[in-house]
């Protein structure tokens, strides 16, 4: 009976809990409101050693990450506008060569890698500025896959390698990641965020072990994946030098008992999925 009469208590405490957990949601958003803000309005961004900000931009795919720069870059008064005659010479151009006007290469320009998006003159926008970048953040928009990332990045980073940050989280990304980071140069990453996604394979994850080889710090909550139940030991074991794994410390203790235990565990580890079409 005791035991019994303990019970409602029990549930008024877990649904304070549950109702605690929308304001701490708020305050979390809020505080990574107030830091990207600071970053745009610090000297550094978007400039050498800077962060390139691109979260929250409704970007659809990576090509879309070339538009989305050029608006900054213009917006900005970093760039000018292309002049009449330029947006019409790209235009043509993409005409005479039977390819949609949003394709053409820029105006006396070098032509574009169709991989990395439209011409932005075709578009009416400047061709943005390569940029050294230290981190590179996409995240909170619907990005499925990263086909293309290296074109891409080619055109608005001037060091993919000296890119350390990656923030790929809150997107829609499952497979290919590993492929399409290495292809674009960057596995010299320090830092991948991946949280909220629909990542749901271990092979995935062991891929981008091979390919970011010097991660120290990455994030999958919120993915499938992180139900796998040897997922936490399983990680920290495959990556070496990982410090911290969705955001709580690897200590020397768990590496030392991760390893040992995946010395004498076998863990069926799926091939990695083609990404998709």
């Amino acid at each position: 009976a005791v035991a019994n009469a303990a019970l409602p208590g029990a549930h008024r405490a877990r649904e304070d809990r549950d109702a605690l957990l929308p304001r701490r949601l708020a305050t979390w958003w809020q505080q990574q409101a107030q830091m990207a803000d600071a970053s745009r309005g610090s000297p550094g961004a978007r400039r050498i050693g800077g962060t390139l900000e691109l979260s929250f931009k409704e970007i659809a795919s990576v090509q879309g990450i070339v538009k989305a720069v050029a608006e900054l870059q213009l917006a900005s008064g970093e760039v000018e506008p292309p002049t009449d005659d330029q947006v019409a010479l790209a235009r043509s151009a993409g005409a005479h060569e039977g390819t949609p006007a949003a394709s053409a290469p820029p105006a006396g320009g070098a032509s574009v890698d169709t991989a990395a998006g439209p011409s932005m003159h075709a578009l009416g926008l400047p061709e943005p500025k390569r940029r050294r970048f230290q981190a590179v953040k996409l995240d909170n928009n619907a990005i499925e896959s990263l086909a293309g990332l290296g074109p891409v990045l080619a055109r608005v980073v001037s060091d993919p390698a000296g890119v350390k940050l990656l923030d790929l989280s809150f997107n829609r990304l499952s497979v290919g990641m590993a492929s399409d980071i290495a292809a674009a140069g960057c596995e010299g990453l320090l830092k991948l965020y991946l949280h909220g996604n629909a990542v749901e394979s271990l092979g995935e994850v062991v891929a981008l072990a091979e390919t970011c080889p010097s991660l120290r710090a990455l994030s999958l909550h919120g993915c499938p994946v992180r139900e796998h139940p040897a997922y936490r030991p399983f990680l920290v074991a495959t990556f070496p030098n990982l410090v911290t794994l969705d955001f709580t410390p690897v200590t020397p203790a768990e590496r030392d008992a991760a390893v040992s235990w995946r010395k004498m565990t076998k863990v069926k580890v799926p091939p990695v999925a083609p990404p998709p079409s």
